[in-house]
């Protein structure tokens, strides 16, 4: 909404039309309103899904300015029902691993769509299989 916009639907509040807008001063018009960083990185993944691009954490760090383990800790935010519920998808991108000075060194990529997180997993799952336990060994110690 543009400034004149706004001092329209302030006149309208004066009036007794608008929806109840109160009146605002032109400094209140004007000021930012600053994102959070989980917002910044939501907006990025869903334009980036809307174009079916999958993204690694290097190229969401160069995109949003953030560093690499901070936007890892979003994604996970981003799956809780409280943060949106998205379903965040995680697959390993090959062909840069091989671009890696490393062998061991792992590639992912993410891409993020509207749904619920734990309505995707429980899709996944198969039947019959346990959730894995912390500190639970495979030989049974």
């Amino acid at each position: 909404m543009c400034l004149e916009e706004f001092r329209l639907a302030a006149r309208e509040s004066e009036q007794g039309g608008g929806g109840g807008l109160e009146k605002l001063a032109d400094w209140q018009v004007l000021q930012p309103v600053l994102k959070t960083q989980r917002e910044i990185l939501q907006e990025v993944l869903l334009c980036a899904a809307r174009y079916d691009v999958w993204m690694t954490l290097e190229e969401l760090a160069h995109k949003t300015r953030y560093p690499e383990a901070s936007i890892s800790a979003q994604l996970r935010h981003l799956r809780k029902p409280q943060h949106g519920g998205f379903v965040v998808e995680k697959r390993r991108r090959l062909w840069a691993e091989t671009l890696r000075p490393s062998a061991h060194e792992r590639v992912w990529e993410y891409q993020m769509r509207y749904g619920q997180w734990e309505a995707a997993q429980a899709k996944d799952r198969r039947p019959g299989l346990q959730p894995r336990r912390k500190g639970h060994l495979a030989n049974g110690l």
